[in-house]
């Protein structure tokens, strides 16, 4: 067996096996592969595409959307987190305190109770996402007790202008 390592003919002879194994496993295994996944994203995209209409028809209001960055409207927190809730489907699930203007802009707490983590995630990430100079500097998460993906948060917001 040694021998065989040390005849050179065995390596021109497994050298281009090797490199025909590639294109093969590459036609028989991988193509197959990519063609069902260009397939499956075909598909997402016409589900996106009929969910964005379907979002525009039930909220047009959504193309109409200011950026709060340009100054063209003035931020309040009992807006803002009540469209927010309604919209998330928590419309009852929040209690907005301590509503505090400052120099810099303005600062409110805001209690979520009896809701899930993906409700509180989505809640917050969408905040977040829209109002980006809106921080949350202090969280709270309370789990209630006995009742599975139940919890009371508590976010203190800071809103600088």
């Amino acid at each position: 067996m040694k021998d065989l390592y040390r005849n050179p003919i065995f390596y021109y002879v497994a050298a281009p096996l090797l490199v025909g194994i590639w294109p093969l496993t590459m036609a028989i295994k991988y193509l197959p592969e990519m063609d069902q996944s260009l397939e499956d994203q075909k598909n997402y995209y016409v589900e996106s595409e009929t969910l964005i209409e379907e979002i525009l028809t039930m909220d047009p209001d959504r193309l109409s959307y200011v950026d709060v960055n340009q100054g063209d409207t003035a931020f309040s927190y009992a807006v803002v987190i009540d469209k927010l809730a309604s919209s998330l489907g928590m419309r009852d699930a929040y209690t907005l305190n301590e509503q505090v203007r400052t120099k810099d802009g303005q600062k409110a707490k805001v209690k979520l109770e009896d809701i899930s983590i993906q409700q509180c995630t989505k809640f917050l990430a969408t905040l977040q996402m829209r109002w980006d100079k809106l921080k949350c500097s202090q969280f709270t998460l309370t789990k209630k007790r006995e009742i599975k993906d139940q919890w009371t948060v508590t976010m203190s917001l800071a809103y600088t202008e």
